[in-house]
């Protein structure tokens, strides 16, 4: 939720006190793929410089970088692939 509101503060905080960074949602959503969705480039920054996995996949098999293509939101993208986001990436439902 943190991430989905852009609630950098909050987001700094749980990682200082060792929050799990690639947690998931029941549909295998990191908080990367949930600030992809959202265009917050600024958080999905802080997420990648501590150490959170560009090429996380969710149940369906989306990356962040799939998402941020799809919601169209160009500086997560470009985050993304300067992170080493993977290109090749493939979905369940064959989306490259």
């Amino acid at each position: 939720m943190a991430a989905q509101g852009d609630h950098m503060d909050c987001v700094r905080q749980l990682l200082q006190y060792n929050a799990e960074i690639d947690d998931i949602t029941l549909d295998h959503l990191t908080p990367l793929h949930v600030a992809a969705h959202c265009g917050h480039h600024r958080m999905a920054k802080v997420l990648l410089d501590k150490g959170a996995k560009a090429n996380a996949r969710a149940l369906n098999g989306f990356t962040p970088l799939h998402i941020a293509c799809k919601k169209n939101h160009m500086r997560s993208m470009d985050l993304l692939l300067k992170h080493s986001a993977s290109l090749e990436a493939v979905t369940e439902v064959r989306y490259h």
